[in-house]
């Protein structure tokens, strides 16, 4: 998650939508998992593009970094 600085300009990007059967049974929802991934790290990537910003700024460190 980020948070926009104030006064900035927003910006949405969106895919194209994905629409999953209903009778789906648990193959076919592995691979409409996968594709839903696959679109929300693109739209992501180009949404930071749109804003210029540098994605590996935006991520938390690593859990193995974590104390806890």
């Amino acid at each position: 998650m980020t948070i926009n600085l104030p006064f900035s300009t927003p910006g949405v990007v969106m895919g194209d939508p994905i629409y999953v059967p209903r009778e789906a049974r648990a193959v076919e929802l592995e691979l409409y998992r996968k594709r839903v991934e696959a679109a929300l790290n693109d739209v992501t990537a180009k949404a930071y593009a749109l804003a210029g910003a540098d994605m590996t700024r935006a991520n938390p460190p690593s859990i193995a970094k974590s104390p806890f």
